[in-house]
């Protein structure tokens, strides 16, 4: 048999930790490539979803003012057509005025009467209109706010929607312990 002398033992040990040594440097080397490339993978991912993120937001900013635009629009013809209602009871309550005068000059006691009935008619007329006018502001801003509320609750629940699911990948481990064989000192 052939016994090796305590150096060439040793020599071997020697080289035997070397080869070692340099696959765990490899190893490590690999492990320190695959964390940047994970991590710069991570990185453009969120970059990406930050950027629907911000137009999505875009978006619902924009339907949103699309929104209160078409709702200004709708209130502003209300207040046009309100206007032309109160106008046109202003020319019938002149037309009024105008018989009125001239059943004054003619019987005034009569007149008078008369004229008393048709200012108590057109008074309740004005309360009605003005309580119609009142009635369809006051829906209109309700609508209004109320669309307000739901187009914010959407953005808000998709918003916690994006931001669950963008927290909720779950992020590999960091080891620095090599593999369970090489801990104990056996090779494998």
């Amino acid at each position: 048999m052939n016994e090796l002398t305590r150096e060439e033992l040793d020599a071997r040990l020697g080289t035997i930790e070397q080869h070692i040594d340099t696959r765990f440097a490899q190893a490590d080397a690999r492990t320190q490539v695959q964390f940047a490339e994970a991590d710069a993978k991570m990185r453009v991912q969120f970059a990406e979803a930050g950027a629907k993120v911000q137009a999505q937001f875009a978006e619902a900013e924009a339907r949103i003012q699309v929104q209160f635009a078409k709702a200004d629009a709708r209130v502003q013809m209300q207040f046009a057509e309100a206007d032309n209602k109160v106008q046109a009871q202003f020319a019938k309550v002149q037309m009024q005025f105008a018989e009125a005068d001239k059943k004054v000059q003619a019987q005034f006691a009569e007149a008078d009467a008369r004229m008393q009935a048709q200012f108590a008619k057109v008074q309740m007329q004005f309360a009605e209109a003005d309580a119609k006018m009142e009635k369809r502001i006051n829906d209109l801003i309700k609508w209004m706010i109320g669309t307000v509320i739901a187009i914010t609750a959407v953005g808000v629940t998709a918003t916690g929607i994006i931001v669950t699911a963008l927290s909720a990948k779950p992020v590999a481990p960091l080891s620095g312990t090599p593999p369970a064989s090489t801990q104990s000192g056996r090779m494998p």
